[in-house]
């Protein structure tokens, strides 16, 4: 008889006695189980999504999904523009109420899409071509970033023996300031020519001066020659920008006149400038080797080898645009002409005539002032912004800048503006001379506006 009952009180069941199969399906309810009863999860690994109720409240438990069975509802959010917002309007706020002092005409931020926006702001002027031209300074420019190198000496040239490099070109950059619309001088030094084999012109020619306004390079000094035929003694690099390279002493027959050991090279610097131009030719070798490279803008050439001997390394720049080296000296016993618009020294070459210098160049790079954004205020009959000018002894207090004359001379305007000004004549002293020497001064202190102009400033009222 099949087992329908348990009955409270018959007996205690064995452990696994009553066994899945014993039991009816469906014979126990949600009604027949405890509320607190202890399920293991284990047992509850076959619940699936239809056992469970429409809805369930997990308000009070933690619920841990697979990321991979999650589908993301919320789009990624980009914020890069809010960043943006917030970037501008701090500086609108920073720049509310000063826009007097920046010379700011409005509160307008540009937005430049490039990753060389120091250098998109440069204009540039270029002369590459040898000769003399003149410049007149554009409107709003008050300083000029230059580079000037002056043209490359050439190298020394003989019949036989070792010749030297020639010097490079004198170098020299820095900042000017300038007035806007002043006329300035620019020269590109052409390259020295090599010197003439079997001729009493073998040593090489010295390259030409460049020059942009008041700044000069000295021209590269040429090679020293080799023994010529004539007999004469031309070994000595000439001096320049950059000393030409001195030649070996001679071992021919008949062995050079007077000849000294070791030969120079060329003095450079010839500009006597700070920092220097460019450096002195290397001395030549002994005992017919060693013909030295002339000097270049970042040091002396060598003489060691018996062969060729490279002249001084030249110096990188980038106000082109882009990093070029100039002003390196000629190598001795070499075969290279100077390259044009570097100032680099020619190569002395043996048994024939020497290589021509490299020509010069001039580059000018500046930025234009915002002062051009300065304006005629027809309502308060003055000048809006900031202008610019030259003249006296230039200080800065402040937000401004103060000119000062203690004698006569000219104030320049380049931009025009509102000048305050001090006028102070000199005073009489009284026949008790009861006040210091030329007496009190009097004065006049008012305001003006000035156009672009040279405005004569003459010290009067001398003491007598």
């Amino acid at each position: 008889m099949a087992l329908t009952k348990v009955t409270p009180g018959m007996r205690t069941l064995g452990t696994d006695e009553v066994t899945t199969d014993a039991i009816k399906d469906d014979a126990i309810t949600n009604a027949e189980i405890k509320s607190d009863a202890a399920i293991a999860q284990s047992k509850l690994t076959e619940v699936t999504a239809g056992d469970l109720a429409s809805t369930l409240d997990l308000s009070s438990k933690t619920v841990t999904l697979p990321e991979g069975t999650i589908t993301p509802h919320v789009p990624e959010y980009d914020d890069n523009s809010v960043k943006e917002d917030v970037a501008v309007l701090g500086f609108k706020i920073a720049a509310n109420g000063s826009l007097a002092k920046y010379n700011l005409l409005d509160q307008i931020v540009d937005d430049f899409q490039t990753n060389s926006f120091e250098d998109s702001t440069y204009t540039r002027h270029t002369v590459t071509t040898p000769g003399t031209t003149s410049w007149t300074i554009p409107a709003g420019v008050t300083s000029i970033d230059y580079l000037v190198v002056a043209g490359g000496g050439g190298g020394g040239g003989s019949n036989s023996w070792q010749c030297a490099g020639g010097g490079a070109g004198g170098y020299r950059t820095g900042t000017l300031e300038v007035i806007a619309g002043t006329n300035h001088t620019i020269t590109v030094g052409a390259g020295g020519a090599g010197g003439i084999h079997n001729t009493d012109q073998g040593r090489g020619q010295n390259g030409e001066n460049s020059v942009f306004s008041t700044i000069t390079s000295s021209g590269g000094g040429g090679g020293g020659a080799g023994w010529s035929t004539s007999g004469s003694f031309l070994l000595r690099g000439k001096d320049g920008g950059s000393g030409g390279g001195g030649s070996p002493t001679d071992q021919g027959n008949p062995p050079a006149p007077n000849a000294t050991s070791p030969v120079p090279g060329g003095l450079g610097n010839s500009g006597n400038y700070s920092p220097i131009e460019g450096y002195p030719g290397q001395d030549g070798g002994n005992a017919g080797v060693g013909a030295a490279g002339g000097g270049g803008a970042g040091g002396s050439g060598t003489n060691a080898s018996a062969g060729t001997n490279p002249g001084g390394p030249g110096v990188a720049n980038d106000i082109s645009g882009s990093s070029v080296t100039y002003a390196t000296g000629g190598t001795g016993r070499g075969s290279v002409v100077g390259t044009a618009n570097t100032g680099n020294g020619g190569d002395g070459r043996d048994g024939t005539s020497g290589q021509a210098g490299g020509s010069g160049i001039v580059i000018l790079r500046y930025k234009v002032s915002s002062s051009t954004n300065a304006y005629y205020d027809t309502t308060n009959k003055r000048y809006t912004g900031v202008m610019e000018a030259q003249g006296g002894v230039k200080t800065t207090v402040g937000d401004y800048t103060v000119h000062s004359f203690l004698g006569s001379g000219s104030f320049e305007v380049g931009v025009a503006g509102n000048v305050d000004y001090l006028v102070v004549a000199g005073g009489g002293a009284d026949r008790q001379q009861q006040g210091p020497p030329g007496g009190y001064p009097g004065q006049l202190n008012r305001a003006r506006s000035v156009e672009d102009e040279a405005s004569a400033i003459q010290r009067t009222g001398q003491p007598r």
